[in-house]
């Protein structure tokens, strides 16, 4: 099970750039935006794979395999890896016993040779691997830093695409007009950037 821990960040898009986007120079919708622009991230994080802004997971499982697959991209670091022993106390799997790998759908923990003698509890959620994986944030101190952390400019215009449409319609009713539960351009980027697992 994948449980995200902490977030950092709106996402790939800063609220200003959200508002000149919907052209809108005034304050009085600056929490509508806000709300508008969280709501799009999370619908294309889920919607093509890509986390869009740092946050730490954990991923918990119950019995140990040599393999662990890390279905988040792009993973940034790997933290740590813990079990719990049928003593129910915590220990920490040194790093000379798992390494990581990235994948272009995330990334893998290789765990190394003798890690299957290490003794479980019977909890399901015996082993914790701890990773932080998200695209840097605009603005912020340490982004830029590698570039494979860079998020596409092809996120960003989903991104403000998804959210000028939210903001234009919000109403429930809409007369006279076509409607479209997304806009084309915006289903026709996600399927690109979409990450099949």
């Amino acid at each position: 099970m994948l449980i995200p821990i902490e977030r950092q960040g709106l996402g790939p898009v800063s609220l200003a750039d959200a508002k000149k986007h919907c052209r809108v120079e005034h304050n009085e919708d600056d929490d509508v935006i806000a709300s508008l622009l969280r709501a799009a991230v999370e619908y294309l994080e889920r919607a093509t794979g890509h986390v869009l802004s740092p946050v730490t997971y954990e991923l918990r499982v119950a019995r140990w395999c040599s393999a662990f697959a890390l279905q988040a991209f792009p993973v940034r670091d790997v933290e740590s890896v813990e079990y719990t022993g049928p003593d129910g106390a915590s220990h920490v799997v040194p790093l000379l016993q798992w390494s990581f790998i990235p994948t272009p759908e995330g990334g893998v923990v290789r765990m190394g040779a003798g890690f299957d003698a290490l003794a479980l509890s019977a909890d399901p959620d015996a082993i914790r691997i701890r990773f932080s994986a998200g695209y840097d944030q605009p603005g912020v101190s340490g982004s830029g830093d590698d570039p494979m952390l860079a998020c596409p400019e092809t996120v960003k215009v989903a991104v403000k695409m998804l959210l000028g449409h939210w903001y234009a319609n919000r109403e429930t009713i809409n007369i006279g007009n076509i409607v479209n539960s997304l806009p084309f351009a915006v289903d026709a980027l996600v399927s690109q950037l979409r990450i099949y697992r």
